[in-house]
Order: structure tokens, then C-alpha cells, then sequence
């Protein structure tokens, strides 16, 4: 594919710094890069350190849940790439393919029991954050018929990693915020009298339950 311009990029980006604020936001701009750069999936998945608790994920294909299903539960352990991630710096992408062959895909119980057989095939990303709480990994794939993810994709892709993991660590580092504004926010919606909140032009920004 030809290189996207930052004319189509940069809002986008934007959107995903946006999204720190309100986490509904960041599905709906990940659908619209997996569009713009004509991918069948982007997966976010923000981990335990342990990897044994699931805190936070995003699959912008809906059809992939259940196969996230039973990936939770037994192939994560088997999965070749989560070995290669630990090895990589946050931030330095990957191509599977450069890495996993037909070969060994021919070999790997992974890819032949779980990843194949529900579409699933080359995978392009990275470790967008790592500390002791959490890991949190970025992938954009292709699925089971279309080719490894060529150089112009690549680079793309190498061009959006640093924005990811930077709003990585924005919303772990807002997180304690973002929890104190649900509360006051939830506490406001109990009151017994109608509270809104209005911009400069007189636009509504917010509304209690009673208002």
C-alpha cells in the first residue's frame, strides 16, 4: 500500500489522545484506523504483569471474541509471539512473519489448533507498555488469505507505536482521575435537584439524571 499522508493520519491521532479522557472513544477510532489502513483487526490488550488478569482490552472485530474466549483460557500459554514481545523494547514493532515461517507454523500447535482455524494468520505490532503492574500489547492483523504485512504498511505502523504508547501511559498515569470524576460524577446523578454543566456558546456539556 502507498504511504497514508498526515492529512489522513493526524486526526486520528488525535482521536486517540481524545480517548484518554473517555475510554468509550478509543474502540470507535481504532474501527476507523483499521479501515484507513485496511487491516481485518486491531487488538489491544492491557495485562496483569503476570499476564494471569485481563485489565483492559479492545478487539475492533467483533467476530474474533469468542476466539479471544479460548485464547484467555488455554493458547495464550502457546503462543509463540508473546515470547518474541518479551525480548522486544516497548515500542519496537514486529512483523510475525519475519519471525514464524510456514514452516513453523506447519509445526506449531498454536497456530494449528487455535490461530488458523479461526481465520487468524500474520500479525504486525509491539509491547505499547511494560512496568511492574501491567503489559500492554498492540496488534494489527491479517487474516487467514491476504499476505505478510508489506514494507509501506510497516512503516505506517511504525509511524503510530510511538503515539500508542504514549496514550498508554497518559491513561495509567490519569487513571486515579479518572476514577475520582466517575464518582463525583455518579454522586451528582443521586442528588434529589437537576445540575448541568454549559459551555461558552451556551452548549450543554453535561446533565445529571434529574436535569
Amino acid at each position: 500500500m502507498s504511504l497514508l499522508s498526515s492529512e489522513h493520519l493526524s486526526p486520528l491521532i488525535g482521536e486517540l489522545y481524545a480517548s484518554i479522557a473517555s475510554t468509550a472513544a478509543l474502540p470507535p477510532a481504532l474501527r476507523r484506523l483499521e479501515r484507513l489502513l485496511d487491516v481485518d483487526l486491531i487488538h489491544l490488550m492491557v495485562n496483569s504483569h503476570d499476564q494471569r488478569q485481563t485489565l483492559f482490552q479492545v478487539y475492533t472485530n467483533d467476530a474474533f471474541l469468542p476466539a479471544a474466549h479460548s485464547y484467555r483460557e488455554h493458547y495464550s500459554t502457546l503462543d509463540p509471539r508473546k515470547v518474541l514481545l518479551k525480548g522486544k523494547p516497548v515500542g519496537e514493532s514486529y512483523c510475525c512473519a519475519d519471525y514464524f515461517d510456514d514452516t513453523f507454523v506447519s509445526r506449531s500447535a498454536f497456530f494449528q489448533e487455535w490461530l488458523l482455524p479461526n481465520g487468524g494468520r500474520y500479525v504486525g505490532g509491539c509491547c505499547v507498555l511494560r512496568n511492574r503492574q501491567q503489559n500492554a500489547h498492540l496488534a494489527f492483523h491479517h487474516f487467514l488469505g491476504r499476505k505478510p504485512f508489506d514494507h509501506d504498511k510497516m512503516a505506517i505502523i511504525r509511524l503510530l507505536l510511538p503515539h500508542f504508547v504514549q496514550l498508554l501511559q497518559l491513561r495509567e498515569q490519569t487513571q486515579t482521575l479518572r476514577e475520582q470524576a466517575a464518582i463525583g460524577l455518579g454522586a451528582l446523578d443521586h442528588l434529589q435537584y437537576g445540575v448541568a454543566g454549559l459551555g461558552d456558546g451556551g452548549e450543554l456539556h453535561y446533565a445529571n439524571r434529574r436535569a
